[in-house]
């Protein structure tokens, strides 16, 4: 019997980027601060949706000034 690894869907610093509309260099910046977790496979720098989920409840919410 062979067991099936279950290999985590993510997106790559480039992806994640866009997706926010920021820079990949923002991107790295938030990686080397530890502020953003990723999995290193090969050359390739993969962000699962749990780290992504994480790195998104730790920032500030948004308050206009009055």
């Amino acid at each position: 019997m062979s067991k099936k690894e279950v290999i985590p869907q993510g997106k790559s610093v480039a992806n994640l980027a866009a997706a926010y509309d920021v820079s990949r260099g923002f991107i790295y910046s938030e990686l080397k601060r530890g502020n953003l977790k990723a999995l290193k496979i090969g050359s390739r720098t993969i962000i699962t949706a749990e780290q992504e989920a994480e790195w998104l409840a730790s920032k500030e919410l948004y308050k206009p000034e009055e």
